[in-house]
Order: structure tokens, then sequence, then C-alpha cells
């Protein structure tokens, strides 16, 4: 994905160059939370408390 938003603004298309790069952020937010969602329904009881008293 990094190589072909690299080489479609290298062509001086923005806004092609801009839009994946959104793509590529909206992939990367998706992952993210899917990621937390797994982790809260699999990890074991004592995992999800670390780093809850930090403050």
């Amino acid at each position: 994905m990094a190589v072909a938003i690299i080489s479609v603004l290298g062509k001086s298309h923005l806004s092609q160059g801009t839009a994946l790069s959104i793509v590529a952020l909206l992939i990367d937010l998706g992952m993210m939370i899917i990621f937390s969602l797994l982790f809260r329904l699999l990890a074991p009881k004592g995992w999800r408390r670390l780093g809850a008293n930090v403050l």
C-alpha cells in the first residue's frame, strides 16, 4: 500500500494519493478496533486489568 501511495504521489496525482492514504488509515483503524474487541473477549481476566490503575 505504501509503495502504491508513493508511486501515485510521485506522478503528481495528489487527490489519488490522498485518497489512498485515507483508505490505508481506515484499514489500520479498523484493524485496531477488531484487535481491541478480540482482546476484550478472549484475553484472561487478569490481562484485561493491566494498566487500569495507571493514573
